[in-house]
């Protein structure tokens, strides 16, 4: 007996390969470029199309990338001392007016 072949399925965009290779920068702490090559050839029309395609939809995602902060240990540490020290401030005067408030 012959196995019956199964005609390839349709592949969700997020289930491709390509998205999940992009993963990384389409999760949004990315600046990405993305370079599409088309050709004039006759032979590749379809190709040419899905991709141009593709691009459409691809410069419509917004990303916002931010800068990763790479902190020793010392930097770390004055900013904790810091946020610390705001934190307490804010009890503080918090504590305050709610004794002003009371009498």
């Amino acid at each position: 007996q012959q196995a019956k072949r199964k005609k390839p399925q349709h592949i969700n965009y997020r289930n491709s390969k390509l998205t999940r290779i992009l993963q990384p920068a389409l999760s949004g702490n990315a600046l990405m470029a993305i370079l599409c090559c088309a050709t004039p050839s006759c032979v590749y029309t379809e190709e040419t199309r899905s991709t141009l395609k593709f691009a459409s939809r691809a410069k419509l995602v917004k990303t916002k990338a931010k800068k990763n902060e790479v902190i020793d240990d010392r930097a770390l540490i004055k900013r904790l001392q810091r946020e610390l020290a705001e934190a307490k401030s804010a009890l503080e005067a918090h504590e305050e007016e709610r004794r002003s408030s009371q009498t």
